[in-house]
């Protein structure tokens, strides 16, 4: 999977555009289908779920932390140049 996606448009500066910032990372999230599981709010399958269901989870799961990681290191670098 390529996350080439994951492009930052607008520097996270400070407190000034904070709002503006998380309305894209929300939307970003939205798009890619793993909001849920950033907020926590997915519920895991049952234990007598198919196989699919089960791995189809897996994968949303595995994608968002991909994209948490990425967005997290993004974040440090910003950081670090400010």
């Amino acid at each position: 999977m390529t996350l080439s996606y994951l492009k930052v448009e607008e520097k996270l500066n400070d407190a000034s555009n904070i709002g503006p910032w998380k309305a894209k990372l929300y939307i970003t999230l939205e798009e890619h289908e793993i909001l849920e599981y950033v907020e926590g709010t997915i519920v895991d399958p049952l234990e007598n779920s198919s196989a699919t269901v089960k791995s189809k989870h897996k994968n949303g799961e595995i994608k968002a932390r991909k994209i948490i990681l990425i967005l997290l290191v993004i974040i440090s670098l910003l950081m670090f140049l400010v």
